[in-house]
C-alpha cells in the first residue's frame, strides 16, 4: 500500500509539472501497480503463501529470541522423523526437547509479532499518507477539486452565503 501510494503521488507530481500523454500516464500507473505488487510479495506475501517447515520457523523464532539460539533448532532436527539417527542418544533428544519446550512455553505471540518489527513501516506510511493529504490541500496543484479542496470550498462557500 505504502508502495503504491508512494509511486502515485510521485506519478501526481511529475504529470503536474510536465506534460505527459495518456498512454505514458497510464503506462506509468500500470509500473506504479506492479512495484505495488512486488514489493507487497517480497516484504510479506511470499511468506503467506508458502507453509514454512519446521526447520525455517525455528530460524524465524530463533531470530526473535536469541535465548532459543541453536536449541530449538537442535531440538527440531532431533524431532525430525527423517534424519540421520545413527549418533544421537535418545535420552540427548528427550532432556533438549523437554528443555526447548519449558522455554517456549514462556513465548508470547505478541513477543513474536511485536509492533517494534514493523514501526518502520507504519511510520513511512504515515508519512506517505501525510505527505499526499498535504498535496491534496495545495490549491495551485490542480487537486483542489479533490477531497481537501472541495471540502475547503464548499465550506467557505457555505459561510459566504450566510
Amino acid at each position: 500500500m505504502t508502495i503504491l501510494l508512494a509511486t502515485m503521488t510521485l506519478l501526481a507530481i511529475v504529470d503536474r509539472f510536465f506534460y505527459m500523454p495518456d498512454e505514458a500516464r497510464y503506462a506509468f500507473s500500470g509500473l506504479a501497480y506492479v512495484a505495488a505488487f512486488i514489493g507487497a510479495w517480497f516484504t510479506c506475501a511470499r511468506l503467506v503463501w508458502r507453509s514454512l517447515d519446521p526447520r525455517e520457523l525455528a530460524r524465524l523464532i530463533e531470530a526473535v529470541r536469541p535465548d532459543l539460539r541453536e536449541d530449538l533448532i537442535s531440538a527440531v532436527e532431533l524431532g525430525d522423523p527423517h534424519g540421520q539417527q545413527q549418533w544421537e542418544s535418545e535420552e540427548f533428544r528427550e532432556i533438549l526437547q523437554g528443555n526447548v519446550a519449558r522455554r517456549m512455553q514462556s513465548v508470547s505471540v505478541s513477543e513474536l509479532l511485536s509492533f517494534h518489527k514493523i514501526s518502520a513501516w507504519v511510520w513511512v506510511s504515515t508519512g506517505v499518507i501525510a505527505a499526499v493529504v498535504s498535496l491534496l490541500c495545495v490549491p495551485g496543484l490542480s487537486y483542489d477539486g479533490c477531497c481537501c479542496g472541495r471540502s475547503i470550498r464548499s465550506r467557505t462557500s457555505n459561510a459566504s452565503r450566510a
